[in-house]
C-alpha cells in the first residue's frame, strides 16, 4: 500500500514508468520476452510519446520473433536429421544448428 498521498496524475505516472522499467528489465535480461512486449506495450499505450519504450518494444518483438521462428526452424532441422536428411544438405543443416547453440550461449 502506499503510504504517500499522490495525486492521480502522479499514481499514473509512476504506473507508466512501472510498465516501462518492468519491460526493460524483462526484455533486457532475456527473462520473458512476452511479457517484456506485454508491459512496453501497456508504456506506449499510456504514453505514446515515450521513445525509449518504442526503441524497447521493438526491439523486444524482434527478439521475440526471432526466437519463436527461429527455435520452429531448428525443431523441425532436427527432426529431419532424426529422419536420415534424406535429400542432404545434412552439413548445412548441422553447420546451421550449431550456429544456433552458441548464439543463445552469449
Amino acid at each position: 500500500m502506499i503510504e504517500e498521498n499522490y495525486t492521480p496524475d502522479e499514481l499514473k505516472d509512476i504506473l507508466k514508468q512501472t510498465h516501462y522499467h518492468l519491460g526493460r528489465v524483462l526484455y533486457q535480461g532475456g527473462l520473458d520476452f512476452d511479457q517484456a512486449v506485454s508491459e512496453l506495450e501497456q508504456a506506449v499505450r499510456m504514453d505514446p510519446d515515450n521513445i525509449a519504450a518504442l526503441y524497447h518494444l521493438g526491439q523486444a518483438i524482434r527478439e521475440q520473433v526471432e526466437r519463436s521462428t527461429l527455435k520452429r526452424a531448428e525443431d523441425v532441422l532436427r527432426t529431419y536429421l532424426l529422419r536420415g536428411a534424406p535429400l542432404g544438405n545434412e552439413d548445412q543443416v548441422r553447420e546451421f544448428l550449431g550456429s544456433r547453440e552458441k548464439s543463445w550461449v552469449k
